[in-house]
């Protein structure tokens, strides 16, 4: 019978002869940080058209090229986030676009897939499926990146970066003026026909100022995470790691930071249960000491000594004894 392809609504779709493995990251079910990138990024389109850009200088310069960096920057995200949840990162062998062939690369063998794979491929279980050169499982994109998709996911990190930045940068500067020249800054602002169009009523210094404040805020989180993570792909480009090899190291090596403290724990431990032991233990007496106490005791028999009581003895009765012999002897004689 030939095979059914038809597939129910919201359904996922999965790779050619391999039940239940995703292709790519529009596929249900969404993750709830993927739902989150949804409201943050048409949230700082929403703040720099809305608000930031009618708080621009007004030379028109400055306007145009800050309005053109910054779309640019969001068209540009948007293109690679498409590029990188449509590309399907597993393995070629999953994906049937060629024949595992152990004479050409390193192989292993994934008890999951059930297929021979790439050294360098990685399963992922939020996926299902073995990923070449796996790098790490986006949940705010809800995709895994691997060989295939992680230009596209730098391109990602590189592109907010430039949009978050010049958002928080604008707030950032626009607070500070508002703070230091509140009357010149709120001049500038209403002398803008559209601004007052736009809000169909004047604004306060202090309504302006509070709206600044949240704006750096906000920006200021978002900033630091896209920073970081920038950071992080760079000193992983510069070492030539992934972020799987970086997690494993780091894994290892705290592994191995543990074991050394319990062995040193534990030699710590001997040590001082040695050193118990050795001050519970008695001390034996010096060999003198017992033989003055022998002494004191009478025990002089075996010591070869004599004392005066032992000579007068002698005087009076064996000293008789040696004469009567003596003179036993001399009778026998």
């Amino acid at each position: 019978m030939p095979e059914n392809n038809n597939k129910k609504d919201g359904e996922s779709s999965q790779l050619p002869g391999i039940p239940g493995r995703r292709k790519s990251g529009f596929e249900q079910p969404f993750d709830t940080l993927q739902i989150a990138t949804w409201i943050i990024f048409p949230f700082i389109l929403v703040h720099y058209f809305s608000f930031l850009y009618f708080l621009i200088w007004s030379a028109l310069a400055a306007k145009v090229i800050l309005t053109i960096i910054f779309c640019c920057s969001a068209v540009a995200t948007l293109y690679f986030a498409y590029k990188t949840c449509s590309i399907d990162p597993a393995d070629d062998v999953l994906c049937h676009q060629s024949v595992a062939n152990p004479n050409e690369t390193e192989q292993i063998y994934c008890y999951l897939c059930e297929v021979n794979v790439d050294s360098s491929s990685k399963h992922c279980r939020f996926c299902n499926k073995c990923v070449e050169t796996f790098d790490h499982h986006c949940k705010w994109l809800n995709t895994c990146v691997g060989r295939k998709n992680y230009r596209y996911f730098l391109g990602i990190v590189s592109s907010v970066f430039i949009m978050t930045g010049e958002s928080f940068a604008l707030s950032l500067a626009f607070m500070i003026e508002s703070f230091a020249f509140p009357d010149r800054f709120l001049g500038r602002v209403l002398s803008f026909n559209d601004f007052k169009h736009y809000l169909g009523s004047s604004i306060s210094i202090v309504a302006l100022q509070t709206l600044l404040v949240i704006s750096v805020f906000i920006l200021l989180c978002i900033v630091l995470l896209v920073v970081q993570l920038c950071g992080f792909h760079i000193v992983l480009l510069w070492k030539g790691q992934t972020t799987y090899d970086f997690i494993v190291t780091e894994q290892k090596k705290q592994r191995e930071r543990e074991n050394a403290r319990a062995q040193k724990k534990l030699e710590l431990q001997a040590k001082s249960s040695n050193k118990k032991s050795a001050d519970k233990a008695p001390v034996p007496a010096p060999a003198d000491e017992e033989n003055h106490k022998g002494d004191e005791d009478g025990d002089d028999d075996d010591d070869g000594c004599i004392d005066d009581d032992e000579i007068e003895g002698d005087e009076e009765g064996n000293g008789r004894e040696v004469v009567v012999a003596h003179n036993g002897n001399e009778d026998n004689v």
